[in-house]
């Protein structure tokens, strides 16, 4: 797996969030940036794009729906 072959990791919010509500639903997006440091030296920077989708059920906002994407390596 992949996070076996990680020595550490850290995620970083960018500075771009957008939420927009409609009654009971809202979606938020939002640019992260990962650092990630192998076992074998290699360091792995990458940004990636987040989306989910938020609905309120009582009185409590819940995650309903995630999706992350990342561009692939040129």
């Amino acid at each position: 797996m992949f996070f076996d072959k990680m020595t550490s990791g850290k995620v970083t919010l960018k500075d771009d969030l957008r939420v927009t509500r409609r009654r009971s639903v809202a979606w938020s997006t939002v640019t992260l940036h990962f650092s990630i440091a192998m076992k074998s030296g290699q360091t792995i920077e990458l940004d990636a794009r987040q989306s989910l989708i938020w609905e309120k059920r009582g009185r409590r906002w819940l995650i309903v729906h995630e999706h992350t994407s990342a561009p692939l390596p040129g």
